[in-house]
């Protein structure tokens, strides 16, 4: 029934639910997270002792990105155009901007190709309500585990983790799920919630066989379609820049994704960021960005928010 269910749909209904940060934040308190309002925005504490607001686009003011808890060993916050005086760091995100202009013939042509398969072949459905928790119950999981077998170093979820996983954002009704079904099967979906202007691109899973659709470059294009549909989001984040992931920062460039190097506020116990800098050289980029501001500037002005692809 699932897949006859949405056999019959396409994405002319689909509808992308916009947040606000405080409904955010509600989000992550219901799911455990330890969330806290501090001067008039909220805050995450993403691992023990460190915090950042509760999306990384948040754009505090100066005022604002100041140390949330005196226990805490660190913060990063991002800066609004007037406070990028403060900045201290670039935060290097793989962002889409410009989306009145992103269009087909705004890729390659062979991502043009690939993207034009595989949609005569595959047909995308927003995936919502019990059919999809049906549908991800029967097929889903393989999907996850076949994917995360590929990506080695990702947490690998039980089955009952990743359909109660599934099921809350199925049933929450803020978070985006955009299936493709290539004849009885489910063979990739992409999940992705929006803040505030701001789409946040969560997970883009396609089974390991059904790669050859190129699924993964057509559930991005038609994810960003519908972001520019609604008018009311102007950005779309595709995860952090990761150097050590060349190839998969090579796919996001040409799907016309490109690195911005974010204005952030960042504070860190001196010894914990000399060993941080010294034992995970990557996570350290990801957390502050090039080691010197000096270096970003000498490129271009990172209050800007300029991409270097």
């Amino acid at each position: 029934m699932p897949i006859r269910y949405f056999q019959d749909k396409d994405l002319s209904d689909a509808r992308l639910m916009l947040l606000k940060e405080k409904e955010f934040a509600d989000i992550l308190r219901e799911s455990g997270t330890h969330v806290f309002a501090y001067r008039d925005r909220y805050w995450k504490e993403t691992y023990p002792g460190f915090y950042e607001p509760v999306h990384w686009m948040a754009s505090l003011k100066a005022e604002q990105a100041t140390r949330p808890s005196p226990l805490c060993w660190g913060f990063r916050a991002s800066l609004d155009d007037n406070s990028l005086a403060a900045a201290n760091g670039g935060m290097p995100i793989i962002l889409l901007q410009d989306l009145q202009s992103y269009t087909l013939e705004s890729l390659c042509s062979k991502r043009r190709s690939h993207i034009r398969k595989c949609q005569r072949r595959v047909k995308l459905v927003q995936l919502n309500g019990e059919p999809a928790k049906a549908l991800l119950k029967q097929q889903g999981y393989q999907i996850f585990a076949s994917a995360m077998k590929r990506f080695k170093n990702q947490k690998f979820l039980s089955r009952e983790e990743y359909l109660q996983k599934m099921n809350n954002y199925i049933d929450s009704g803020h978070y985006f799920v955009m299936g493709g079904i290539l004849g009885n099967e489910l063979i990739g979906y992409l999940t992705a919630i929006a803040i505030d202007g701001t789409a946040y691109m969560d997970e883009r899973l396609v089974r390991t066989d059904a790669l050859k659709t190129d699924l993964g470059s057509t559930l991005t294009f038609e994810f960003a379609q519908l972001c520019k549909r609604f008018g009311n989001i102007r950005e779309i984040v595709s995860g952090q820049h990761s150097p050590e992931k060349q190839s998969l920062t090579e796919f996001k460039l040409s799907m016309g994704f490109q690195v911005t190097y974010v204005p952030v506020k960042v504070e860190i116990n001196p010894i914990i960021d000399r060993f941080i800098r010294w034992r995970y050289p990557n996570k350290y980029y990801r957390l502050k960005g090039p080691t010197s501001l000096q270096t970003v500037n000498s490129q271009q002005s990172i209050g800007d928010r300029e991409h270097f692809p």
